[in-house]
């Protein structure tokens, strides 16, 4: 009985500090015109600027860089980031 309640409040402070970490994550412009590395590079250089300025120029270059792989696809991000669907859904 003691293992078992043991085990429950592991598996709940797992799960608490799993939430935690997620909440951190900011959401990135353009992710899903990337590759799981490519989203891990960008993650990586965020924390590897140093400040808020020099991070703040790495998310304007990779929205340069997501804007323009959209315009190669012929498609269109939001605000957001995500890319834009017409009318009909496509």
């Amino acid at each position: 009985m003691i293992r078992a309640a043991a085990f429950a409040a592991l598996l709940s402070a797992c799960a608490a500090a799993s939430a935690q970490q997620e909440v951190k994550r900011e959401l990135i412009y353009g992710a899903e015109m990337m590759t799981r590395t490519e989203r891990d590079q960008y993650r990586q250089s965020l924390e590897r600027a140093k400040g808020e300025e020099e991070a703040g120029k790495v998310r304007e270059r990779h929205r340069e860089q997501m804007q323009k792989r959209a315009r190669a696809r012929g498609e269109k991000l939001n605000d957001a980031g995500l890319i834009e669907k017409d009318k009909d859904g496509k």
